[in-house]
């Protein structure tokens, strides 16, 4: 798996250090419970416009669908088979990036050529290599898998005509194997040079001339696969006149599709070449060449390529007007939609500011498209405006998906929602939205009547019911209620990429259950001690996320000295859920009726915590730990080989250029008064000024020894104070803390077993 290489890489990295450095984390899949790049698979369900709730981080293929249904406009079956086409052929994680279609067909062209060629006896095959390398980081396509096939049906024909024995064929072949061998990848050496690498290339391999007395259909041939030769070894001028030349004579067999050959050399001399200028000259030429061979009815036969090679000009040359053109094409039944699905893809990838604008005025389809995507805060009026000036489907779940409690025109989307029929495909979409507005002015009546019917919706995707879901937790009527609405079931992972659906799935419904993002920041962040025990001791969640939550809760409250109360009371509820603890609660509890002090209670939690390291005081969503696998009980009690241990701060972090946007502020829950909300942030407030864990278990310990030295557990406890700083997160205090332990457990208790099995300290 792609996510756990780069981890282990990291992890090497992490290993391979100095001691004393910081340690660093390193982060596995998630749990998600609605998908952000793509609808929920399978994706011919979408394709045929049960669209769920379209988020604007679609990739753009899977938005243009969404447009055409919500307009009305909905995609044939052949537009369906070629969507799914598309998105099939590209990484479930980015179905509209640029994996190359031609390489699943290659293995099939190649097997095909080595067949045909099979049946000449005493001619060496050439290696073929399908890219080419231009230095050490950059290949291209070289030759096709059409090359291939084109080579492989024309020696059938002579084999047929002729016979294999023929030396006319066997010298076509000869003249063929020359020209694949330019495939190949023929970079000898690379080294550094002056202003960036050279490389060393072979020289080109030339078909032979025809020998003397050859026939005129060898003739023709051969001067087409000099030609195509000089093409594959990178002679783009050499090529493009010899292919000009075949175009200007009416008896080779390769008239008609030389014409197409000398734009395809101008334009892969414009993509190779470095100088901008000199590019587009090239780009430009096969422009011109393309479009003089669609204006000539003569060469009907190759026009279909012909403007498939001019769109990528275009897409090149004038890419706002290009995108403003497909935009027109995609809006309506277009025969070839996954060819300019995908050209759109790539031309928005390169269109921002007035290119963006332009394209955008192009088309009714274009404009929705650039719109939706925008978090441009001019976008909700427009989007406003344009739905009052068409009353479109599509234009009213823009509007209502841009707009904020409060914003002009609120009260009419509302109405236009509330009479979209349930029918329409863009139903889920503008419900959603139409809750999301009803719970920002507290509605929460009418929002919690309205979901009720929207969960009972048959067939929604599994993103659309988990976000209709997440609504319904935040209108929950008491703390039950939140807790029924708390537990998800997962949609896909997130790691290297966002992957739709979850691998392995349990027959056990329960099993697959997760606390939500939404729940876990709400119960972390807005419940008070006093409610996160209760809903710890609940009943409502399935066994797994009722002992995950009781563990968080009885970890906060260990580390709040004024809960201490409730501490002891959860330590007997996360017995009951994780009996491998029950032991350990047992002599907690025991140790906390035996102390008299408040430092001697906070020094109990901490020395149980230093020996658990899968605890935090914070609720976790999805996943819980690596360590922690399936039926494991002793998962809680090993360090994490990839720093997930205890807890980092946590206060929260600073945007930076990895994570650009703060971090998502928990939702509001209808049921919390202001006393609760209150009590919760003075308590997160609390453990955030503690630090990171290791600081937080460091502070507790070092105050307690300094005042008790007699205390058996001491030195146990000081050598894990160390062992947490090595294997948990780390910040600017953790240093001073570790080294403090270390010194004390070395000059007072030196002669343990603990300052034995402690020989470093790590900063």
């Amino acid at each position: 798996m792609k996510t756990r290489a780069a981890a282990v890489t990291a992890l090497l990295a992490c290993l391979l250090v100095p001691a004393n450095l910081s340690s660093c984390a390193i982060p596995f899949e998630q749990i998600i419970f609605v998908t952000q790049q793509t609808p929920d698979q399978p994706w011919a369900r979408y394709a045929g416009g049960d669209l769920g709730i379209v988020l604007p981080t679609y990739a753009p293929s899977f938005l243009v669908v969404a447009y055409r249904y919500m307009n009305e406009a909905p995609l044939s079956k052949q537009e369906q088979s070629a969507a799914l086409a598309f998105w099939q052929q590209r990484p479930p994680a980015d179905p509209d990036s640029g994996k190359d279609p031609d390489q699943p067909r290659w293995g099939a062209a190649y097997e095909k050529w080595m067949a045909e060629r099979g049946v000449i006896a005493d001619v060496p095959a050439a290696a073929i290599d399908r890219e080419q390398q231009t230095d050490y980081f950059n290949y291209y396509v070289n030759c096709t898998a059409s090359a291939l096939t084109t080579a492989a049906d024309t020696l059938n024909d002579l084999v047929s005509r002729y016979g294999a024995a023929n030396p006319w064929v066997k010298d076509w072949v000869v003249g063929q194997e020359a020209v694949f061998s330019n495939c190949n990848n023929n970079v000898l050496h690379i080294a550094p040079a002056s202003g960036g690498e050279a490389a060393e290339v072979a020289p080109p391999s030339m078909p032979q001339p025809a020998p003397a007395g050859a026939p005129a259909w060898l003739l023709a041939d051969r001067a087409y696969q000099t030609a195509a030769a000089e093409f594959y070894a990178g002679q783009y001028d050499d090529a493009a006149l010899r292919f000009r030349q075949i175009a200007a004579d009416p008896n080779s067999p390769w008239h008609e599709l030389a014409g197409y050959l000398v734009a395809r050399a101008y334009i892969r001399q414009a993509t190779m070449g470095r100088d901008e200028s000199a590019s587009r000259v090239s780009m430009e030429a096969a422009e011109k060449q393309l479009i003089a061979i669609l204006a000539d009815s003569r060469l009907a036969a190759v026009h279909h390529r012909s403007r498939m090679l001019l769109d990528l000009v275009e897409a090149r040359l004038h890419p706002a007007e290009y995108a403003g053109e497909l935009g027109r094409r995609l809006a309506r039944d277009d025969p070839d939609f996954e060819h300019d699905a995908g050209d759109l893809t790539l031309v928005l990838r390169r269109l921002s500011g007035r290119d963006a604008i332009t394209m955008a005025r192009a088309s009714d389809l274009a404009d929705w498209l650039n719109a939706f995507r925008s978090n441009d805060p001019s976008v909700p009026a427009y989007a406003l405006k344009r739905w009052q000036s068409t009353h479109s489907a599509a234009w009213l779940a823009m509007a209502i998906a841009k707009a904020k409690s409060g914003d002009p025109g609120v009260a009419d989307l509302l109405a236009a929602a509330a009479s979209l029929p349930q029918a329409s495909p863009a139903s889920a979409t503008v419900e959603f939205h139409r809750i999301r507005l009803l719970i920002a002015q507290n509605e929460t009546g009418e929002a919690r009547r309205l979901l009720q019917a929207d969960l009972e919706r048959p067939s929604l995707p599994l993103s659309a019911l988990n976000s209709f879901k997440s609504e319904r937790m935040q209108v929950a009527a008491n703390l039950d209620d939140f807790l029924r609405f708390a537990q998800l079931p997962p949609a896909g992972l997130q790691g290297e990429f966002e992957t739709a659906g979850m691998p392995g799935d349990s027959k056990d419904p329960h099993a697959r259950l997760a606390i939500s993002d939404e729940a876990a920041r709400a119960l972390s962040h807005l419940f008070p001690m006093r409610l996160l025990a209760d809903a710890a001791q609940s009943s409502i969640l399935v066994p797994h996320l009722h002992r995950d939550l009781a563990l968080a809760a009885w970890t906060r409250s260990a580390l709040l000295p004024a809960q201490q109360e409730i501490a002891v009371r959860l330590a007997s509820t996360v017995a009951a859920a994780d009996p491998s603890l029950a032991a350990d609660m047992q002599a907690y509890r025991r140790t906390i009726s035996e102390s008299h002090s408040a430092a001697a209670r906070q020094f109990a939690g901490a020395f149980l915590i230093l020996q658990l390291p899968g605890l935090q005081p914070a609720v976790r969503p999805g996943f819980q730990r690596s360590t922690w696998g399936p039926g494991s009980d002793e998962g809680i009690r090993q360090i994490d080989n990839f720093r997930d241990n205890w807890w980092c701060s946590l206060k929260p972090p600073a945007p930076n250029s990895m994570n650009p946007q703060p971090a998502p502020a928990p939702p509001a829950i209808a049921f919390l008064n202001d006393q609760d909300r209150a009590a919760a942030s003075r308590e997160w407030n609390e453990l955030a000024a503690q630090g990171a864990g290791p600081d937080a278990l460091a502070s507790a310990v070092l105050a307690y020894a300094r005042h008790n030295p007699d205390d058996s557990r001491i030195p146990q406890a000081l050598h894990l104070v160390v062992h947490a700083g090595r294997f948990g997160c780390n910040d600017e205090a953790t240093g001073p803390l570790m080294h403090a332990a270390f010194g004390l457990l070395h000059s007072r208790y030196g002669q343990t077993e603990w300052a034995k099995k402690t020989p470093y300290w790590f900063k």
